[in-house]
């Protein structure tokens, strides 16, 4: 098979979810024996799009130089396939709209895999083209997104390749030892709203004194709160650690999506932590749903409820059924494997 220059639209360096999600389409594609160079175009906000500078005030404005090993759209000839790896940014928004024109312009083929509810309901006319005359597939990760592209062609509901994002899983037994996925109302760009803190905080010091428990930070914010409070956290700058890090865990508690993301795919339990519309992606890896409000959940009665190694053994069953399914839609529907 010859070795494919593939794009990936995702985001290195800004938040790790992202990058699970990534993970997780390689795996895929990996599975079916594609060939190829990752490439990608990375949507992080201080990178993408490019800024505009000034030597001096008197002078021309001119493109910033390039900040990151990624791909700028500049060389059409080096791609072969484009694929949007999940996230909600898929559809609109000043990053999104250069890479559906360069699409567009070089007449290419993709792929949207795993993509999520945005907040937009009505999509703008370079999507509609791409979705129309350049997609081979797109799935969506939610009810509510599905809604949204049902009557695309090529439109499927399947979970989020999250799912597929750690190298391998194992059965787990217990006694839990937690690992709760560290998120403020302080951290810009990743915050939780304030009544959704003041919760976990009462939460997760009860848990405290009942099991034990390592927090996790994906941001490198969050790391310095932990550090500041004293408390036992795990943190890495290289996205590639995090499988290995929640591998010690026999429950993870998150509201970050893709914390449970991570945890399905190692074959652990999960609850989610919900704090806006987009937590039914999380139904997709079979996590516990807490009720957060003014009589919110109680998490250590959540935690005691859960058989975990019967929750364990049903997630990487499900993982192995939907890998299949999966693997089903791309053979059938990607044009790189035709």
């Amino acid at each position: 098979m010859k070795r494919l220059n593939i794009l990936f639209s995702t985001t290195r360096q800004w938040n790790c979810g992202d990058e699970f999600i990534l993970f997780g389409v390689r795996r895929l594609l990996d599975s079916l024996g594609v060939v190829y160079n990752p490439i990608i175009y990375n949507r992080h906000p201080s990178i993408c799009p490019r800024p505009w500078h000034r030597h001096s005030r008197w002078s021309k404005a001119e493109r910033a130089p390039k900040r990151d090993n990624s791909f700028f759209l500049d060389h059409p000839e080096t791609i072969d396939y484009v694929i949007f790896a999940g996230s909600p940014e898929w559809s609109d928004g000043p990053r999104v709209a250069p890479l559906l024109n360069f699409i567009i312009d070089n007449g290419l083929r993709c792929a949207f895999i795993g993509v999520g509810i945005s907040g937009t309901t009505q999509f703008g006319p370079e999507l509609n083209r791409v979705l129309a005359e350049n997609c081979d597939l797109i799935t969506a990760r939610d009810p509510d997104c599905y809604e949204l592209i049902r009557n695309m062609p090529n439109s499927f509901q399947e979970v989020c390749p999250a799912l597929f994002s750690a190298p391998s899983n194992r059965l787990r037994t217990g006694p839990a030892h937690i690992g709760i996925v560290a998120q403020t109302a302080k951290t810009e760009f990743h915050s939780i709203p304030t009544e959704t803190e003041t919760y976990l905080t009462r939460q997760f010091d009860k848990l405290e004194t009942a099991y034990p428990v390592t927090y996790i930070a994906h941001y490198i914010d969050e790391a310095n709160l932990l550090a500041e409070q004293k408390k036992q956290f795990y943190y890495s700058g290289y996205s590639e650690d995090y499988p290995r890090l929640f591998d010690e865990f026999d429950l993870v508690i998150s509201s970050r999506i893709h914390g449970c993301g991570l945890a399905a795919s190692l074959g652990i339990p999960n609850i989610l932590i919900p704090h806006d519309a987009r937590y039914k992606t999380a139904l997709g890896f079979k996590a516990e749903i807490a009720n957060v409000g003014k009589e919110g959940a109680d998490l250590s009665e959540m935690v005691a409820r859960i058989n975990i190694e019967t929750a364990s053994a049903e997630l990487i069953e499900h993982r192995a059924a939907r890998h299949e399914a999966f693997n089903v839609l791309l053979r059938q529907h990607l044009s790189i494997l035709r």
